[in-house]
């Protein structure tokens, strides 16, 4: 009876350190939606950004995965913005941001308790040493999601305004997966949720904090992601962007009534402005674009047209 009960235990632990192994982070199968709050004296706007991985590339003889943002109504990789480059290698994860070919850290999960972790915050840029960001491991637990177990590392707040944050093996930090250690006076990221092969892995169902009160409304884990974007050459005629060649602003006057998403990228293919869900006509200003080539693409639910225009 005794040597039952053993052999039951040792069962028993094996398949909970079996549970327990290693989530990756980084799969061409996940997406990230993120809360971000920008707050300036009594102006708060927010904004819903989603993150997801398509395709492969090589950076300085590493593979990586390439990785896109959006921030429209469905994922669309037709109108996306590549944004960086993610691998991942002994439990820790690197970026190479757009227009870069240097890495850097992102995460480290294989830090333990009131170990320091360092790394470089994506969004603002950095890259020396004096603006790395520097946190200490409070916690290590695990939490089951979707019927999986993984490890969860937290880091309390502290004196600089940086929030209480979780990280999840396999989903990225509660901050976001492009985000972690970003927590200031004036903006704020948090993330809503994390899906893997259409399924919801993690879901923030209460996603204000100290500077937005007010949760986002109506959006939701589950929306279409579009890979392509088809050209319609039939609407080509609906559209009139004008003056070209310009130097102050340029008019881009439609006549159609639906909404549209529109993107303009220089001869190099970096996004240089982008709005979303506009309806009618616009006045984009350029004054203060380089001179020379650039595309202007307009998307709707239809497809896609593209404008060369010129900026003296």
């Amino acid at each position: 009876m005794k040597s039952k009960i053993v052999i039951l235990i040792i069962v028993f632990w094996i398949s909970i350190l079996h549970s327990q192994s290693y989530q990756p982070t980084i799969s061409s199968k996940n997406i990230w939606t993120t809360f971000e709050c920008f707050s300036i004296g009594s102006i708060q706007t927010h904004e819903i950004k989603k993150v997801a991985i398509k395709g492969d590339t090589v950076i300085q003889g590493n593979n990586y995965k390439k990785t896109y943002s959006d921030t429209s109504f469905q994922f669309n990789f037709g109108i996306s913005q590549y944004v960086c480059a993610l691998r991942e290698l002994n439990k820790k994860v690197y970026f190479v941001k757009s227009g870069d070919v240097n890495e850097y850290l992102l995460y480290d999960y294989s830090k333990n308790v009131n170990d320091t972790v360092s790394i470089y915050p994506f969004f603002l840029g950095y890259s020396n040493n004096l603006a790395v960001s520097k946190l200490k491991i409070d916690s290590i637990d695990f939490v089951t999601l979707n019927g999986i177990v993984r490890k969860r590392f937290k880091f309390n707040a502290n004196s600089n305004f940086h929030m209480d944050e979780y990280w999840y093996e396999g989903i990225g930090s509660s901050f976001g997966i492009l985000t972690p250690f970003l927590s200031v006076t004036d903006n704020s990221y948090t993330l809503l949720c994390s899906s893997k092969s259409d399924t919801v892995v993690y879901h923030n169902y209460n996603p204000s904090n100290f500077l937005c009160s007010a949760p986002p409304q109506n959006y939701n884990c589950n929306y279409p992601i579009i890979n392509s974007v088809k050209s319609n050459t039939n609407r080509r005629s609906e559209i009139k962007v004008y003056p070209n060649p310009a130097k102050e602003h340029i008019n881009v006057n439609v006549s159609f009534n639906e909404l549209y998403d529109l993107v303009i990228e220089n001869a190099l293919g970096q996004r240089i402005l982008k709005f979303t869900e506009l309806t009618g006509n616009r006045e984009v200003k350029v004054s203060y674009f380089d001179k020379g080539i650039y595309y202007l693409k307009i998307t709707t639910g239809s497809g896609a047209v593209n404008k060369k225009i010129v900026i003296e």
